[in-house]
């Protein structure tokens, strides 16, 4: 019996820089020629429409280039979204966006799970913004938990593909809320990172190398193939934002695809500033010789004695005025939680 197999396409490319129209308009040449290369599944950087606003690593608090950058954010009712509908549904290949979703006046770290019918499937948002980037952006809620949906491939029939953001990756919860939900293909999407230096960087957990690490352990312990999708930055951000943060003096592409053994199946591109995408065909069978070995959440776990518990906070914010006013006008004896 032949294996299935799948082709997919993990961007390495810079956006038009804080520009909705001109970033949009980059990610509809990015999937056409992800079409036209036959691939299955294209899968985008995080926040990558309209761009990472590195400069809140050095000023947070610089007022015009945050109103700028909400103003050129992409909200979901917006014509430049259905833009992005139509170039999928013209060229047929399930998407996995990232950008930065804006909501009136909030924006938040948003992902997409687009199906090759120009469906939105899966709609979240990053769990916690890291550090400086609660600044301006807002956290996810409990339905945001949910990070893996069912896509059909033509060789491989229905599989479950998911996402997550950035530093998600270094919450063992998130790993495992993923692999419950029964990952065969997981996005990873990541913003700009650097080549470790230890005389330039204080951190090696904001590096290429170790971002690379977390990629590799993810895929080992859940058992799913890992496309690390990832923005490049060159020299036009400065166009932007007028100097290097302290954090970001330097930046190379680091796209990649990591197998479910953790083996790294895509070679280290000769230039490190090539824009485009990373083409690869997955052996979906590869999955099934590591879950022999390893699944964390079958016959290698041990729910008898750890699980994981989700706390379902309620995604409306006016849910509980409502639920507390129909309590006191029925007058129950029924407690509120057992509306």
């Amino acid at each position: 019996m032949s294996s299935p197999k799948v082709k997919v396409a993990v961007v390495q490319a810079e956006p038009v820089w804080f520009d909705l129209q001109g970033t949009v308009e980059k990610a509809n040449a990015l999937i056409r020629e992800a079409y036209s290369k036959g691939c299955e599944l294209i899968a985008f950087p995080e926040v990558f429409i309209p761009g990472y606003p590195l400069w809140i690593w050095a000023n947070a608090a610089d007022l015009n280039l945050n109103i700028n950058y909400i103003k050129n954010s992409l909200s979901m009712d917006s014509p430049e979204f259905q833009s992005i509908i139509d170039t999928i549904k013209e060229h047929p290949i399930h998407t996995v966006l990232g950008f930065s979703e804006r909501v009136h006046g909030s924006v938040y770290i948003s992902q997409c799970i687009i199906n090759k019918n120009g469906e939105v499937v899966l709609h979240r948002r990053k769990f916690k913004p890291t550090h400086v980037e609660r600044a301006i952006f807002g956290e996810g809620k409990s339905q945001d938990l949910i990070s893996v949906k069912k896509l059909d491939f033509s060789n491989a029939g229905d599989l479950e593909v998911g996402a997550l953001c950035c530093w998600e990756h270094a919450q063992p919860l998130l790993t495992f809320n993923s692999a419950t939900q029964q990952e065969k293909i997981h996005i990873g999407a990541w913003p700009i990172m650097d080549q470790y230096d230890p005389k330039k960087h204080l951190f090696y957990s904001l590096s290429k190398e170790a971002c690379h690490d977390f990629a590799r352990a993810y895929a080992m312990q859940t058992g799913a193939f890992f496309l690390f999708s990832h923005q490049l930055v060159t020299d036009k951000v400065l166009e932007k934002i007028g100097t290097w943060p302290e954090a970001f003096k330097t930046s190379v592409g680091a796209a990649a695809i990591y197998g479910p053994d953790g083996a790294k199946l895509t070679e280290d591109l000769d230039d490190c500033y090539f824009d485009g995408l990373v083409v690869q065909e997955l052996d979906m069978d590869a999955i099934l010789l590591q879950k022999q070995l390893v699944d964390i959440v079958g016959h290698y776990s041990r729910t008898d004695i750890i699980s994981i518990n989700v706390h379902q906070a309620n995604a409306n914010p006016t849910q509980t005025e409502y639920l507390t006013e129909d309590f006191m006008r029925r007058g129950s004896d029924k407690k509120l939680e057992d509306y």
